[in-house]
Parts: C-alpha cells; structure tokens; sequence
C-alpha cells in the first residue's frame, strides 16, 4: 500500500452528488463495523485575540467534528444546508423533526434511524438500517425551519469498512458509468465503487478492506493508485475552519484567514499572515501548509501497531 505523506491535495468528499457511495454502500452491506465520527461548535478567531496553540487547536478542531459511534452497517445520508442555514442556532429537536417530516418517514419505519446535527462542520448525519428510508433522506432537498425555507443537497457516505484511494488524470470524456465498467473487473478485486471529483481529471475509488492498491486497471491501462487524504475543512468564503464553504453559516460575517481581522476590506493586504494550524507564515489552510490533513484511520491504526509490536519485542 503507498502512503503519500503530503496527501492528495484534493477537495474532501467532493464525489458524485446525487448518488454519492450507494453502490460501495450496497456491496459491503453484509459487513460490520463502527463509524466513529461527536459534535460541537468551534468559535472563530477574532482580531488582537491570542490564538490557541497550534497542535491543541488541531486536535480540538477534529475532535469537535466527530459524531457519537453510530452502527457500522447502517447507511449513512449526509445533508448540507444552504443558504446560510447555522445549525448552531437551531434546535437539535427542531432539525430532527424537520428532517423526519420532510422525508416523510413515520411510526415504526423511523424508530432505527438516528439523526445528529454535527453543529462543527454544520451538517447532519443520519443513519438507517433501512434502504427505503436512506433513499427518501437522500431525496429531501429543502427544509422549512423557523418559517424559513432553506435548500440542501445530500450523498451516501461512504460505507465502513471501506478505503478510499485516488488517481488522477482519468480522461474528462469518460463518464461515472464508464469510469466504473473501466474498473470493475477481476484484476481489480477489492474494487467497489468509481466516482470524479467534482469536474477534474481525478478519481476516487471505494475499496473493500483497509489496503489501496499501488496499481489498478483501468480498462487495458495499469494506472497509480495512492491513499486519498481528507483535508480539514476550511470555509474560503468566511474565512473560518471547521466546515466547507457550500455550508458557511456566516457568509456576511467573514475574517482575514491570515490575521484574523473582521471584515476586512476588499483592498486588506495581510502583510504578516499566521497559519492556525501550523503557524506558518502564509494563510490558514494554505496549499503548503501540511498540517492541513488529517491522518487516515488507516495509518494511525497501522502506527498503533507497530508501536505494540516494539513494545513487545522491548519486554
């Protein structure tokens, strides 16, 4: 398996939207496993406040993007509010029961399903065990909270017990179906799903298990495969970390991703930027700040073990 230590430096999750990993989803159904991703709400940086120190504030920033374990062969639905749509000033009851009404999903059908509004990355992950209610919350496009009519889009996720690996310049001529029947063949076993991120030459592929193959088929073409890394989420719309910029909750409220300055005008130049991650002189999140990744699972369980077996030997 190939690890690159710097990442893929590519959009997280930005995958087919209307389906999103239904089809690895549906293949790996079977297995079992535990998704642990727990919420809270991470505050912006202000101007003249000390920032955090860099690692804590890191590692508080992805601790608050974690949900409760919720059951490992459930299908998750992600939804993501636009509009402006704060989840953080929104009741926990109140999103719930939104939701639910929304998808038309009642008495018995909904008593397995869990909701939880992840008020970090201002999102909501809901698991079921049932196909039927995972297809009518993919298909909820819109929400009315607090008299309000708010849009959204939302994806399957990808199932547990799965890892994701990436290569890039798949042909920008080949469609999703095409890009799935290149490499849906025995040579590629542990293969489930295909999709495009978004409008790039780069592919993501679902794999059953927890290794990325170095090489894969596609079509009669041996092409690089390599461990896709997540990126912190950083809103270049606000300014802020902790959530993506097609879900900013303060689009008018932004701040200097160098300084940390409020509002600042068109015409702001930030001469001395900071980095929140790393403490880097370039902006937060920039494209050469590596600490803009996170570690994959794989690779810290991997660590895990290894340092188990040295303890070992060391006994």
């Amino acid at each position: 398996m190939r690890v690159e230590v710097e990442g893929e430096d590519i959009t997280p999750e930005e995958v087919s939207e209307k389906f999103g990993w239904r089809v690895a989803g549906e293949k790996t159904q079977e297995q079992e496993s535990k998704l642990c991703l727990t919420p809270l709400n991470g505050g912006p940086a202000a101007a003249g406040h000390r920032r955090p120190q860099r690692k804590n504030f890191k590692s508080k920033l992805l601790k608050a993007a974690r949900i409760p374990e919720l059951p490992r062969q459930d299908i998750k639905i992600v939804m993501r509010p636009r509009g402006g749509l704060n989840l953080g000033e929104v009741s926990r009851f109140e999103i719930s029961r939104t939701i639910i009404a929304a998808a038309n999903v009642s008495g018995e059908e909904v008593t397995q399903d869990v909701i939880c509004p992840n008020k970090q990355q201002n999102i909501v992950v809901i698991s079921t065990p049932n196909r039927e209610n995972a297809d009518r919350y993919w298909a909820v496009r819109n929400l009315t909270i607090s008299g309000s009519a708010h849009d959204l889009s939302a994806y399957e996720n990808a199932p547990h017990g799965t890892i994701n690996g990436v290569s890039r310049g798949v042909p920008m001529t080949d469609t999703i179906q095409e890009i799935n029947d290149y490499i849906f063949q025995d040579y590629n076993p542990t293969a489930l799903q295909a999709n495009r991120i978004g409008k790039t030459a780069t592919g993501v592929m679902a794999f059953d298990g927890d290794k990325v193959p170095n090489y894969i088929r596609y079509g009669n073409l041996l092409v690089e495969c390599s461990l896709y890394r997540k990126q912190i989420d950083m809103c270049y719309l606000c300014g802020r970390l902790g959530y993506r910029m097609n879900v900013c909750p303060n689009p008018e409220d932004k701040i200097c991703r160098g300084c940390g300055m409020r509002n600042p005008e068109e015409s702001h130049v930030c001469t001395n930027p900071k980095c929140s991650l790393c403490g880097g002189n370039h902006l937060t999140a920039d494209k050469e700040c590596k600490a803009r990744f996170k570690t994959p699972y794989v690779v810290r369980k991997r660590r895990w073990e290894r340092q188990q077996r040295e303890e070992v030997l060391q006994q």
